[in-house]
């Protein structure tokens, strides 16, 4: 193989080395909005984390190699998010990092995705969601590229918002809901 065929074998790899590190969760939620908006524009990786000493264990055990880093990318977000049947809030796409690093129920599916192989990571989080990734190993990467929960998440009412009178069991009540800041975790990176 003569240098300008290695060059050309090997130019994902620097495009991955440019892939740019999504630090707080409105970067993040800032990328997937853009993703939603601009589905014809150029595919974009971010990385949104990385995976714990535990989870690479974890994922080493099932799949016999660690994988450090968690990316995603827009075809992925846009195609989690806009199947109706895959049951996802954009919120949702918010616990992948947490999802990977901390599931139980890992498992190497029987089908590839882009000749890839691909790893299930399946966690309750207001019901079940499943994180499907490819493994990229060359890369280190654990690539994004689906998520579905089996049913609609679901979503407690925001007692600010309702008519006067109005009861909802679960509800908190009024007072106790104002003015609570919305506090996300940065995502691990």
């Amino acid at each position: 193989m003569d240098k300008k065929e290695q060059r050309e074998k090997f130019k994902h790899l620097k495009k991955w080395n440019k892939v740019a590190l999504i630090q707080t969760q409105e970067e993040f939620q800032n990328f997937i909005k853009q993703s939603l908006e601009n589905r014809d524009g150029i595919n974009r990786k971010i990385k949104i984390g990385e995976t714990t000493k535990d989870a690479r264990k974890r994922i080493k055990k099932i799949y016999g190699k660690s994988i450090s880093n968690i990316g995603i990318d827009n075809n992925g977000i846009v195609h989690a998010h806009e199947e109706k049947h895959h049951n996802l809030e954009t919120d949702d796409l918010f616990h992948v990092v947490d999802i990977i690093n901390s599931a139980l129920d890992i498992s190497v599916s029987d089908t590839k995705h882009q000749d890839c192989d691909v790893l299930e990571f399946k966690k309750d989080i207001n019901g079940n969601i499943k994180i499907l990734a490819e493994i990229h190993n060359s890369k280190n990467y654990l690539m994004i590229f689906n998520a579905m929960r089996k049913k609609k998440a679901q979503r407690r009412p925001d007692a600010t918002k309702m008519s006067p009178g109005a009861h909802v069991q679960d509800a908190p009540p009024p007072a106790l809901n104002n003015n609570l800041p919305q506090i996300y975790p940065k995502c691990q990176g």
